[in-house]
């Protein structure tokens, strides 16, 4: 009886921790959405001179970084590491003023956020 509690206890608290967890990556992905299609769209108002836009981009990899490791349960790392990648090739283009690479990465960086909830997953595997 006493380990069915324990059972029972330690399961309610995986799942309390799971549906916490999946709150928080909907919201850093909404952030990450919201901030990747406003950042697309001064890319195309600003083609001549991107580089004015660095410091947002910046802002937007370093939010990404620090919240990386809050979201590594509910993804695979190989989805979290491209969204890296692609944010840092991201920032050395735009400090380059190279407008084509740029609008490319940030055309899969908005890509990547558009289809981020398909390949979220809430499974028992995400919460063992």
């Amino acid at each position: 009886m006493r380990r069915g509690i324990y059972i029972l206890i330690i399961t309610v608290f995986l799942l309390t921790l799971a549906i916490f967890e999946y709150v928080a990556v909907v919201n850093i992905l909404n952030t990450m959405k919201e901030s990747v299609s406003n950042i697309r769209q001064q890319y195309y108002e600003n083609a001549a001179n991107i580089t004015v836009l660095k410091d947002d981009v910046t802002e937007i990899k370093d939010y990404w970084l620090d919240r990386e490791s809050a979201i590594c349960l509910m993804f695979n790392h190989k989805d979290l590491d491209d969204i890296s990648n692609t944010l840092t090739k991201l920032v050395i283009y735009t400090e380059n003023n190279d407008y084509y690479n740029a609008s490319v990465e940030v055309g899969l960086l908005d890509e990547y956020m558009k289809h981020s909830d398909h390949k979220m997953s809430f499974s028992i595997h995400n919460i063992l």
